[in-house]
């Protein structure tokens, strides 16, 4: 029994926050129940005898039923009653009918019958499975080995790739809703249920409804398994459930979430910012391919399109990694087991994708009763395994290695020198009587002055003759 911290609301199982509040549910004793539900032993409609109860759920309970009429064993879903919620519940009960009913396939749940009782209450009416969910199985094991993780997520990609093809988002995926039975001596036969919170992409969907089914402060979807543009609240397509496959095929091979924390809010926000951590560093003993374990890597990318763009492109990449891991054999014996996986309806996407490969159908998809661990080879997977260890090296233990001490340079400021002139040595005093008689005579300008030769004395008589005829010539024409 979980309980609400802030509602006070209880949840029988299946949940780890409070859908109405998003409060992280507490475990608390089981309280005494009443000794009998008040709809077991009562036939609604007139056709379904409700024996006992199977489980309960946030949005009703389940019944093992009996139809009257055929003497067949069903399962009835009846909706819990729910006040102040303006028929959201209604229409999200009525949506789970519809789009798991359209569906036909082997690995999805059948439900072949809807409608109302006479006091209002809707029932919802499905096929009888006998199992268990694949929460309880990691729950009782922690992890699974690859042999037996993969056949289960191949699957999910059959049963999700016919509702991508039919324009159907699930949006709600978890353990929980991936139910285990036996089926023709097979044991893991997949069946996927709950389809609650199934988005429809169809010409009838007029939009009005889908945003009718969203109700402030009601909180849809599992935080643990959510993409990030689910958990940011944009559009979200098929590539949503690819994430979600990817955080479940994690769990499967390394026993815990990528992502985990205290409050609702704190795990979507790591869905949004953080990256994955490695598997082994949440386990360091699971046995993990590299190839593998980069596929899963690949689903949990932030942006869509940068995932494997359809489920039988993701199919395609696991088998390919099985057979570069060493599992070449358990490759062979899944590829003939899966069935057609058809890509998704194109008015589905909301960015371009690139295009799938589709494997080769097989007429009979589960004719193989053999168990999948007795068609692996031991030799193939041991020179796998070896040469993984080659290629990973062993953590060696960090030990700082201590680093020389440099000095910090400080800047070199000189000291100042008392300016000292250096003493220039001066030429002696000589007298003017001790002069020598040719010596040349310094100018004024420092230029020293030699005796003019006899041209220049002509020169200097040619001007003087030239200057005093031209001074005779003007007073003979003053005073004539």
């Amino acid at each position: 029994m979980r309980v609400c911290p802030q509602c006070g609301r209880k949840w029988v199982e299946g949940e780890a926050f409070c859908p109405f509040d998003g409060a992280r549910l507490r475990d608390v004793a089981a309280a005494p129940t009443l000794p009998d539900d008040p709809l077991v032993n009562r036939t609604i409609d007139g056709r379904y005898l409700l024996e006992r109860v199977l489980g309960k759920g946030g949005m009703g309970t389940v019944y093992a039923a009996l139809q009257t009429a055929l003497d067949k064993r069903v399962a009835v879903k009846v909706l819990r009653p729910v006040q102040d919620d303006d028929g959201q519940a209604m229409g999200r009960f009525e949506r789970e009918a519809r789009s798991a009913s359209r569906l036909g396939n082997d690995h999805i749940i059948d439900v072949f019958d809807f409608g109302k009782t006479t006091d209002g209450m809707a029932f919802l009416v499905m096929e009888m499975l006998v199992g268990e969910d694949l929460g309880d199985l990691l729950e009782r094991h922690g992890s699974l080995p690859v042999e037996r993780a993969m056949p289960i997520v191949l699957q999910c990609c059959e049963a999700l790739g016919t509702a991508h093809a039919a324009g159907i988002v699930h949006r709600d995926l978890k353990p929980e809703n991936v139910y285990l039975v036996e089926r023709d001596g097979r044991r893991d036969f997949v069946k996927g249920v709950d389809f609650g919170l199934a988005k429809i992409h169809d010409v009838e969907q007029t939009g009005e409804g889908e945003r009718k089914l969203t109700k402030t402060g009601m909180i849809f979807g599992t935080p643990h398994y959510m993409s990030p543009e689910q958990c940011m609240g944009k559009p979200t397509d098929h590539r949503s459930d690819i994430y979600s496959l990817g955080v479940i095929l994690y769990e499967l091979l390394g026993g815990e979430v990528p992502f985990d924390g205290e409050t609702f809010m704190g795990v979507l926000n790591q869905h949004m910012v953080d990256p994955p951590p490695p598997i082994r560093e949440l386990n360091p003993h699971a046995q993990v391919p590299l190839a593998v374990e980069a596929v899963v890597y690949r689903c949990l990318d932030k942006r869509a399109g940068n995932r494997p763009q359809s489920m039988g492109e993701l199919a395609d990449e696991l088998l390919a990694a099985l057979r570069e891991s060493g599992y070449g054999q358990l490759a062979r014996v899944l590829q003939a087991s899966l069935g057609p996986i058809p890509p998704p309806s194109a008015a589905m996407a909301l960015t371009k994708r690139k295009p799938s490969v589709r494997p080769p159908p097989k007429a009979d998809a589960f004719a193989a009763t053999e168990p999948v661990r007795e068609a692996i080879d031991p030799a193939q997977v041991a020179a796998a395994q070896a040469a993984q260890a080659q290629r990973t090296p062993t953590p060696q233990p960090r030990t700082p290695t201590p680093q020389p001490r440099t000095p910090t340079p400080q800047p070199r400021t000189p000291t100042p020198q008392p300016r000292t002139p250096t003493p220039q040595p001066r030429a002696p005093r000589v007298d003017e009587t001790e002069r020598v008689p040719h010596a040349r005579r310094r100018t004024r300008s420092g230029a020293s002055s030699a005796p003019r030769s006899p041209a220049a004395w002509f020169l200097y008589g040619l001007l003087l003759l030239l200057l005093g005829g031209a001074i005779g010539y003007g007073a003979l024409v003053f005073l004539g």
